[in-house]
């Protein structure tokens, strides 16, 4: 006997049955089936639990923004199953301390299952948390320049662990803001951190993960040409 059973499920264009045992999917059918309790999903779209890689749970240090509680809420209330949280908490997630710090408050806290991304503070830091199992070493390329991404991407030789880029040029940004600096217009915004900047450091981590062979990822890419 089924624990549960959904029926009138849409899965693509088709309307299905669909079984649950012990927690996890035991059948999908057309016939009716037979379970301890039954739901009429009335045709509604069933979709598995889905993933966001990037979001800012803001803790340790910013709680009165967002805590692992009300955002794995917020997650689980919007279908989101697991999520992959930001470190640019207080203190920031740079070392092995804090990130085993945050795995004891996320393991606490989070009501759905979740990954921690982590920050890079000194090299000999990556090799210690990478035992920990980070979703991913996080790079803001206008803060970091490029003979340090090199040693960075050295530094995870043998590792496939992902590094996570937030790409902007400093060189065009920096250009960009002086020319505009006196504006106050609020589109003017945009006009500082042109897409130009985002295509041209992309590119630029795009060959450093060709030339180490090694998987990366990109955030919020906002550009078309990105």
């Amino acid at each position: 006997m089924l624990d549960l059973a959904l029926e009138n499920c849409r899965i693509n264009q088709n309307i299905v049955n669909i079984g649950v045992k012990d927690g996890r999917i035991a059948k999908i059918s057309k016939s009716p089936l037979k379970a301890d309790k039954t739901i009429n999903i009335k045709g509604k779209t069933i979709l598995p639990g889905l993933i966001d890689a990037h979001v800012h749970f803001r803790e340790p240090g910013y709680e009165y923004k967002e805590d692992f509680r009300t955002g794995s809420m917020a997650a689980a209330h919007g279908g989101f199953t697991t999520i992959l949280d930001m470190p640019n908490t207080k203190p920031e997630t740079n070392t092995a301390r804090e990130f085993k710090k945050k795995i004891k408050i996320a393991s606490k806290k989070s009501i759905i299952d979740f990954g921690l991304h982590a920050s890079i503070q000194k090299l000999k830091e990556i090799k210690k948390i990478t035992p920990l199992k980070p979703a991913s070493f996080k790079i803001f390329t206008e803060k970091t320049e490029n003979h340090k991404i090199s040693r960075i991407f050295q530094t995870l030789k043998g590792s496939r662990i992902p590094l996570t880029f937030h790409c902007e040029d400093p060189q065009i940004i920096k250009y960009c803001t002086g020319q505009l600096k006196n504006e106050t217009n609020p589109e003017t915004y945009s006009l500082a951190r042109p897409s130009i900047a985002e295509e041209v450091a992309t590119a630029n981590a795009l060959a450093f993960s060709h030339h180490y062979n090694h998987p990366i990822h990109i955030c919020h890419v906002s550009s078309k040409k990105s």
